[in-house]
């Protein structure tokens, strides 16, 4: 979806299905910025082990 809308769709869709669930339109956005972001580190660091790591795997 992202890749044919633009960036920051996935935020702004869970963010509006956060308001119909009942939450505060603050709340959503913060809720949906924090979930997105908090991917993005985890996929970082899954990199940078592997770049740190892969020298000491494969000789």
């Amino acid at each position: 979806m992202e890749g044919a809308a633009g960036f920051g769709t996935p935020e702004a869709f869970s963010a509006a299905v956060l308001v119909g669930l009942g939450f505060r339109p603050l709340q959503a956005a913060i809720l949906a910025l924090a979930g997105n972001t908090a991917l993005a580190v985890l996929v970082g660091m899954v990199v940078l082990a592997m770049a740190t790591l892969w020298p000491s795997i494969i000789p």
